[in-house]
């Protein structure tokens, strides 16, 4: 089966980017697809800090919670 890719994209901030990518992810999780969420450059200044104590954009954090749960 070829790779396919949405790219959900919007230029401000606060738009609602974050929260419809994690309502693809479990959509397509939910459908049998492997799904590798990403975003290529975090700008915000609201942060998680993950396991081995570096710091991730919040949504990338909930986007991991979203694809580990579905595993």
């Amino acid at each position: 089966m070829d790779a396919r890719a949405v790219w959900v994209c919007e230029n401000g901030s606060g738009a609602g980017k974050s929260t419809i990518r994690i309502g693809l992810c479990r959509l397509f999780l939910q459908n049998s697809f492997k799904i590798v969420p990403f975003k290529a450059q975090n700008m915000e200044l609201n942060y998680a800090v993950i396991k081995d104590g570096l710091e991730i954009g919040r949504a990338q954090a909930l986007q991991q919670i979203v694809f580990r749960q579905n595993e």
